[in-house]
């Protein structure tokens, strides 16, 4: 089994660490301070950390080595549009990460041709239910809720929020990862769990500034806390 899929599978609630910068020591950090996986980008401008990612070349011997050293799994966001993921699919694909995450929009048809890597699809602010419950019919193993409109970036969970991923739960029956559009505090990892998400994924939102391995410690051991004293939820 790959070993996201087993991790999400095996872990009641899953910590996941979507990397600001490609840099060993941020990996190194994350996984040191309690992440179960770890997220890194390719061709992109990511808005919520104002970062530039470029080409898998650029980064070559940090991914190559956070790939080699990682005791958890590695994901990759390799572009955001179809063309830049089609066109640099031999770059990325025949690397060791284990999972591919990407908006649905995003993926081009090729990436359902991969071996040993898992799918992990977002849906964006503009989802429906009726596309989340045909999710799994393309292999998809996970998805993830992308669902704030960008102007709700760093505004606080609400309730609402939680009956949204509490229908994407439901109507998709897959493993459904939170990622930290909202500024989604340690306290409130309670009930992401109460409302059935296997996973939260923290990003530059909750890291904050600057894109320090102290930054990415600090963030993922209040995290890995907070999973931990409620794993009477398991």
């Amino acid at each position: 089994m790959n070993r996201f899929v087993r991790t999400l599978s095996e872990r009641s609630f899953s910590l996941i660490v979507s990397l600001p910068e490609n840099r060993f020591d941020l990996a190194k950090a994350a996984w040191e301070s309690g992440a179960d996986a770890i997220k890194v980008h390719l061709n992109l401008s990511h808005r919520a950390s104002g970062t530039r990612f470029e080409r898998y070349a650029f980064y070559e011997n940090a991914l190559d080595e956070i790939c080699e050293q990682s005791p958890v799994p590695v994901g990759v966001v390799p572009g955001d549009g179809v063309g830049i993921v089609r066109e640099t699919f031999d770059e990325w694909s025949t690397k060791s990460f284990d999972f591919v995450s990407l908006y649905l929009h995003d993926a081009p048809a090729c990436v359902l041709n991969m071996e040993g890597m898992a799918l992990m699809m977002a849906c964006g602010s503009n989802y429906d239910l009726e596309e989340a419950e045909e999710f799994k019919v393309l292999g998809i193993e996970a998805l993830e809720a992308s669902i704030i409109p960008p102007d709700g970036y760093g505004a606080p969970l609400s309730l609402r929020d939680l009956l949204h991923y509490r229908m994407l739960v439901e109507h998709s029956g897959l493993p459904v990862v939170v990622p930290t559009q909202r500024a989604i505090l340690p306290e409130e990892v309670r009930a992401l769990r109460q409302v059935g998400v296997s996973a939260l994924m923290i990003g530059s939102i909750v890291i904050g500034k600057p894109a320090t391995p102290e930054n990415i410690a600090r963030a993922t051991e209040q995290f890995r806390q907070a999973i931990d004293d409620t794993a009477f939820w398991d």
